[in-house]
């Protein structure tokens, strides 16, 4: 299915360490919610643009990779991975 893909480029950097940026910050707050006891409700829309966002202005790093691979998982199932 390699034809139904957007044709949009996302240009990544690698380096740099986003912990101390507030979009991290909001990142790490959000999906702590899996581990809250009231289980709150996870925007996993709001991880991915975080995500993204990190991605654009920091580059990336395993973590925020790894949320952000989760979150698409989360939204689109397997077909997320393309």
């Amino acid at each position: 299915m390699l034809s139904a893909m957007k044709s949009e480029s996302l240009v990544i950097k690698i380096g740099g360490s986003p912990l101390d940026t507030p979009e991290f910050i909001a990142l790490k707050t959000e999906f702590n919610k899996l581990s809250h006891p009231a289980r709150p409700e996870i925007s996993w829309t709001l991880i991915e643009s975080l995500c993204l966002s990190l991605f654009k202005n920091h580059g990336i790093d395993l973590q925020s990779g790894a949320y952000y691979t989760i979150a698409r998982l989360q939204q689109h199932g397997l077909s997320g991975f393309y």
